[in-house]
């Protein structure tokens, strides 16, 4: 989220707040509240965040997108021949209670079978392979929070319908710091932010993706 939501947004937040110092740490274990390693954090999860307080921002939605050059270079575009034809791009993070993050589901939701020799190549986050398939480089599973200016930029194609995300985003911190002036400073921004954002319409969740292999 942080590379392709939150950081071309700060320059709201300057604006807004032009004192205000910030440092952006992206990380995917969550810091220490407790050691001052962090006032606030945004997780993507089930919102189960133990002694901490805990916000919900937003939900998401995800499917497969392709590269532009790729669909405008091709004339059969359709999901099941570019999954059978196409490098995979995958993020490597991806944790088991995440099943929709991996081709599994979708290829089997149109057809395709997981052939041995399927070329994937692997990611360390999912930001990383976003990039990759606007670079042309091959599909991935993305996240609309995180491929929206893409897609706006007509850089990536969604090449199946969006799914409702089961996790979600979620503002947490310290029950101690709800009344920084740091932390409701930057909560108020953020909550403006994600009003002006849309989730496109899914006609359905990663649950049904999953349920119905």
């Amino acid at each position: 989220m942080a590379t392709y939501w939150l950081i071309p947004r700060l320059g709201n937040l300057k604006a807004l707040y032009p004192g205000l110092e910030l440092t952006l740490r992206g990380e995917s274990e969550l810091l220490s509240f407790r050691d001052n390693q962090a006032d606030i954090g945004i997780r993507f999860g089930t919102g189960d965040y133990p002694n901490l307080h805990t916000e919900h921002l937003m939900g998401d939605a995800v499917t497969i997108l392709a590269p532009s050059t790729l669909i405008s270079s091709l004339q059969d575009t359709r999901p099941e021949s570019l999954l059978r034809s196409q490098l995979l791009l995958e993020d490597s993070s991806v944790h088991p209670t995440e099943p929709w993050n991996t081709w599994q589901p979708w290829l089997r939701e149109v057809g395709v079978e997981l052939p041995s020799s399927l070329q994937k190549l692997q990611f360390s986050d999912s930001s990383l392979a976003l990039t990759a398939c606007a670079g042309g480089l091959g599909l991935c599973i993305g996240r609309h929070s995180i491929a929206s200016r893409l897609l706006f930029d007509r850089k990536i194609h969604a090449i199946m319908p969006w799914r409702s995300h089961e996790f979600a985003y979620y503002l947490v911190s310290h029950p101690a710091e709800i009344e920084n002036p740091r932390v409701m400073a930057f909560k108020h921004w953020l909550i403006e932010e994600i009003k002006n954002f849309q989730i496109p319409f899914a006609s359905g969740s990663t649950s049904e993706l999953v349920k119905s292999q």
